[in-house]
């Protein structure tokens, strides 16, 4: 009975996440008028819906209300999705001032409204094939992609990849969270691999989570190769950093050199993937990243479920006392010390944050705002650690980093006071 309780309250947590998404807290820095990135934008909203990219290996479903089913096709499948926040008169004004306001008054729910694919080629079948070869029925799609960017205010591309038990308009929407929270001035890509969305699929999400590393891979390779994004970043969720660790220990067997795929920053927001297996190919696809960023708490709950399935300890749920510390070769260890107290590496405890009522929850990513203004600052500017305003501490040789209490004054000053010419984008305002 005592594992039962546990496995129940996962599968609880799990069930609400296919509810419909509402619109997620307002990050805390954009509370801040002075960093309207809505009114930073060269084309403001004009409604309010926004369109956001995807690539899928779901099998596409016309009947379906979002558009595609839960299960694998043997073709990733690249396209758009329009998606609205809130009622349909909603106006994009409004909008604006709801998403930013301190005390939002209601729930703004997501809708999807329309998914349609633009280009589809097959599923790579061999793991370790190098190059991404442009299918002739992608050279269309890859023109329109680059007209799109060429246009857009940040040329940068960010992939999101979703967690276990989502749908495809969970996840679109999801990616869109981000996006929109950037003041539409970001371009984000949802990689919707094909989770079957059911509270009962957990070992259906891992094995699939793992086969869709190898189309993560080649979709990274088909990018730098022929888009003509400045750079390519990632942000992953709970089983999508599984998909997003994996897909990166297979570039860092084909890849040396970090211009060949102009991958950015990495942000691994409690991820599912094992520690050990996460630790061993560290190394080895490290120098191909600017940054990395990776979320953990030690009493994180469902990855302490999904431990129990398999006995392996989650990077995301790693802390002091359980995993700090592995059983190590003494050269892989020093290797992983190395990597991790270096500046380009940022590992961020998030068990004890020190805002006014937080709660830590898995999704705490997107359901505080401190910790989205942290993922925020990391994949729209690049900042290292201390320029985010987090503080440096230890644990048996490792660097750990906190929020301290005064985190959104450091990270405001910081923001306000640096060269201009660092700025990707402008602070509202003289």
């Amino acid at each position: 009975m005592k594992r039962t309780l546990p496995v129940l309250a996962m599968l609880v947590f799990l069930a609400g996440c296919q509810s419909q998404l509402m619109l997620m807290p307002t990050p805390q820095v954009l509370k801040d008028e002075r960093f309207n990135l809505f009114e930073a934008n060269p084309a403001p909203l004009t409604s309010n819906e926004i369109t956001t990219l995807y690539a899928t290996t779901r099998v596409p479903d016309e009947a379906r209300s979002d558009f595609f089913r839960g299960t694998p096709d043997d073709a990733i499948h690249f396209g758009y999705a329009t998606v609205r926040i809130g009622e349909r008169d909603l106006s994009p004004i409004q909008l604006v001032r709801e998403a930013t306001d301190d005390e939002r008054g209601r729930t703004l729910a997501w809708d999807l409204l329309t998914a349609p694919i633009l280009s589809s080629t097959g599923r790579p079948s061999d793991p370790d094939r190098g190059g991404a070869l442009l299918p002739a029925e992608m050279t269309a799609y890859i023109e329109a992609l680059n007209r799109y960017i060429e246009k857009n205010p940040i040329r940068e591309l960010t992939i999101y990849v979703h967690g276990a038990n989502n749908t495809f308009y969970w996840s679109v929407s999801q990616g869109a969270q981000f996006q929109f929270f950037t003041g539409d001035n970001a371009m984000v890509l949802t990689f919707a691999w094909p989770s079957p969305g059911s509270i009962w699929g957990y070992g259906r999400d891992k094995r699939r989570s793992n086969a869709a590393a190898t189309d993560l891979a080649y979709l990274i390779e088909l990018l730098a190769e022929h888009s003509v994004a400045t750079r390519i970043n990632l942000l992953a969720y709970s089983a999508g950093g599984r998909v997003v660790g994996r897909a990166l220990a297979e570039l860092g067997e084909r890849h040396q050199e970090p211009e060949s795929l102009r991958l950015g920053q990495v942000y691994l927001t409690q991820s599912d993937q094992p520690l050990v297996e996460f630790l061993d190919a560290l190394p080895r696809f490290f120098p191909l990243l600017e940054g990395l960023t990776v979320t953990a708490a030690a009493g994180d709950p469902v990855l302490g479920m999904a431990r129990i399935t398999d006995g392996k300890l989650r990077l995301g749920a790693t802390g002091e006392g359980d995993g700090v510390r592995l059983e190590l070769e003494e050269s892989h260890w020093r290797q992983i010390v190395e990597i991790v107290n270096s500046d380009r590496m940022v590992f961020l405890d998030l068990q004890n944050v020190p805002a006014t009522e937080y709660r830590f929850s898995h999704g705490v990513w997107y359901e505080d705002p401190w910790v989205s203004t942290d993922v925020m600052a990391s994949l729209l500017t690049g900042l290292s650690a201390t320029e985010r305003g987090l503080q440096p501490g230890k644990v048996n040789e490792v660097r750990v980093w906190t929020f301290p209490e005064d985190y959104v004054e450091r990270l405001t000053e910081f923001l306000l006071n640096r060269d201009p010419a660092d700025r990707k984008i402008q602070p509202a305002g003289p």
